[in-house]
């Protein structure tokens, strides 16, 4: 969805949320719950960044929220998802919480279940075209650096598993 904003139509004054959050929030209130492309989110300074995770973690809104860069695509989910991938891809997942175990198929290094709380991704490479993501009790954070040909056919929505 696209504001197409001219003005300031917005302007909420708290140091309670973010902007990202602010912007969010905006977005539901007008419009409703759908999809949204966040772009930026990814770059500039690392307390904005983790903090834009942050907003993403809590949110965990799966594939109807993505963060999207020049280089990567993050989205958090709680529910067990299919993403349609390109083998040879570089794919990462990881938890923010220490209770949170993950299981990945579709990946060169399956994680049976695995425990990858509170940061320790490492990178992976898809062998499938489509990576299963299974949080268990928490919230899985996953990020995927499409291979070229992904930008050149656009964004596929990803399948509920």
């Amino acid at each position: 969805i696209s504001l197409g904003l001219v003005g300031s139509e917005m302007c909420i004054r708290d140091r309670d949320s973010t902007d990202l959050e602010k912007c969010l929030a905006h977005l539901e209130a007008k419009h409703g719950h759908g999809n949204a492309i966040v772009l930026g989110a990814m770059g500039g300074r690392l307390d904005h960044i983790i903090g834009n995770l942050g907003t993403l973690a809590r949110r965990a809104a799966g594939p109807d929220l993505l963060y999207l860069s020049n280089t990567e695509m993050v989205l958090a989910t709680r529910e067990p998802v299919a993403l349609p991938s390109i083998p040879g891809e570089t794919w990462a997942v990881w938890a923010t919480d220490p209770v949170t175990r993950i299981a990945v198929e579709g990946l060169a290094w399956p994680l049976p279940d695995r425990d990858t709380a509170l940061w320790p991704s490492t990178s992976n490479r898809a062998v499938a075209t489509s990576v299963t993501v299974t949080p268990v009790h928490g919230v899985a954070l996953v990020m995927r650096q499409p291979a070229p040909e992904f930008w050149a056919s656009g964004i596929s929505p990803a399948t509920p598993r």
